[in-house]
């Protein structure tokens, strides 16, 4: 029997494990779902086993499959990556996924520009953006997404490649017509947290900073949302520590100095087998000249 197995079908199983959906799959490949039943078929019978089946939330793949899918993923990456020519990428005739995930903050204040200017470059890729995630980095390494946007992490693991991208700092905001006049007035009220997943879930190394240099301060709230935190502090006295890239008009922000200076450097982290791909490349480019117009 033929065992030999090729590119688009490795590209049909990675697309049916991610979708979970064999019309999904089909539009994304640009097939008909009965080509993309036939494929499965073919692959049902060179691997002896069903590798999906039905279930509630749409198909779920086999353990046999779970076990290889990684291997198939990075054998996808190096294909796609070894057939495009580097200095003719072609964004407009790009016809894959583009899954960008980034973190919260970035999210709500570049998401829709990210989208429009991808959409717009590469109108024949299917784009999907994404908040960062615990599962991100694992995403990242099994080349399930294409890149993120997130906070610079020197913890990260060498195999996740990162590259700053812009280079801002914490700051705490409050309300226009708040009635503190500096930063040591502002940090006497009380404050909200804003948790990012990847970088503060289980400590906040700004508050460590403040109570390092003997700066106390009464924790109000925690949320996981930009938007909420800012309507909340636009009500309130309460104050909240944001990247100052996050500031809009109706706020005012104290800045930090010395000792208890900040800095958020957030980094284009792409799995580090990719960092010459032509697709990777581009998609770095795009996303850094959109940042880099914020005025910071």
């Amino acid at each position: 029997m033929e065992t030999d197995i090729s590119l688009k079908q490795i590209r049909v199983l990675t697309c049916l494990y991610r979708e979970k959906s064999l019309k999904q799959c089909a539009r994304i490949i640009g097939k008909t779902p009965s080509a993309i039943s036939k494929i499965l078929s073919r692959l049902r019978e060179l691997y002896d086993d069903p590798l999906f089946i039905t279930s509630v939330s749409g198909i779920e793949p086999t353990p046999r499959l779970l076990a290889m899918i990684n291997d198939l993923i990075a054998i996808q990456t190096t294909l796609e990556n070894s057939l495009i020519n580097s200095k003719e990428f072609d964004a407009n005739g790009y016809t894959e996924e583009i899954i960008l995930s980034c973190s919260m903050g970035l999210m709500e204040r570049f998401g829709s520009e990210i989208f429009t200017k991808l959409s717009a470059l590469a109108p024949n890729a299917h784009i999907q953006l994404y908040t960062w995630t615990g599962e991100t980095q694992q995403q990242l390494e099994s080349s399930q997404i294409t890149a993120a946007i997130h906070i610079l992490n020197e913890e990260k693991p060498k195999h996740i490649y990162q590259k700053t991208i812009l280079k801002d700092e914490m700051v705490l905001a409050v309300k226009a017509d708040h009635p503190a006049q500096n930063l040591t007035e502002a940090l006497s009220y009380s404050a909200i947290i804003l948790k990012t997943s990847g970088w503060n879930d289980s400590r906040y190394h700004f508050l460590e900073k403040l109570k390092a240099n003997g700066i106390e301060v009464s924790h109000a709230a925690t949320v996981d949302q930009l938007s909420l935190g800012l309507s909340l502090i636009k009500e309130s006295d309460m104050g909240m520590f944001i990247p100052k890239v996050a500031i809009i008009p109706e706020l005012k922000y104290f800045t930090f100095e010395g000792s208890c200076y900040m800095p958020l450097n957030f980094a284009f982290c792409i799995k580090s087998a990719n960092r010459n791909s032509p697709v990777h490349l581009w998609l770095h480019k795009v996303c850094t000249s959109i940042l880099k117009l914020t005025n910071i």
